[in-house]
């Protein structure tokens, strides 16, 4: 009995890892093509969670001049972190 409860306890599920992002596809999908820089800055985005991600946005429209549209900002926002 004992070592069929040691077995199980053994046992662990693996956490599901989130799929890697392709940033330069991302860049092409949310049509920043013309930033070339932007990559870094949505790596370091989407490393982050909650306001803190947020804020790396707000940063992100601020120094390439530019806005996300409403629905591209709630896709990354609701990205898994990576």
């Amino acid at each position: 009995m004992d070592n069929s409860v040691k077995r199980i306890q053994a046992r662990e599920i693996p956490k599901a890892k989130p799929e890697p992002i392709d940033f330069k596809q991302l860049k092409h999908v949310l049509g920043l093509d013309k930033y070339p820089k932007i990559e870094d800055d949505l790596k370091g985005a989407l490393k982050l969670e909650g306001s803190a991600r947020a804020k790396a946005l707000d940063a992100i429209e601020k120094k390439f001049n530019f806005k996300f549209k409403s629905d591209q900002r709630a896709k990354l926002m609701d990205a898994k972190k990576q």
